[in-house]
């Protein structure tokens, strides 16, 4: 070989995987309903804090009602690294699958 290119090798066509559209528009849904619960509740945060504390000034039930939005994704934050670990430990799907269900269970008891 003086550098060129076998003919079978540069004949050969590069067949593109499909998208798994079903997985991934499950996937979505899943992602969909999570975060919908979460939105849903943002903008009645600072009604929520002035009726559990009546006597702060406006600041104050925006700080708390800030506070309140943010803990989530923080705690979404710390949680992925715990769930990646033990997904490199357990295996990916059996950690998804058991995250899915128990949240299909937690909805559900809502």
């Amino acid at each position: 070989m003086n550098g060129e290119v076998p003919k079978e090798a540069s004949s050969r066509k590069k067949i593109a995987t499909p998208l798994p559209k079903a997985k991934l528009a499950v996937v979505c849904l899943i992602m969909f309903a999570d975060y919908y619960g979460v939105l849903l509740i943002l903008p009645f945060l600072p009604f929520m804090v002035s009726d559990f504390f009546p006597k702060l000034d406006r600041t104050e039930i925006s700080r708390k009602a800030g506070f309140l939005g943010s803990v989530y994704y923080i705690g979404c934050l710390i949680g992925s690294f715990m769930w990646g670990w033990l997904a490199d430990i357990i295996g990916r799907r059996v950690v998804l699958t058991r995250c899915i269900m128990a949240f299909v269970t937690m909805i559900h008891h809502l």
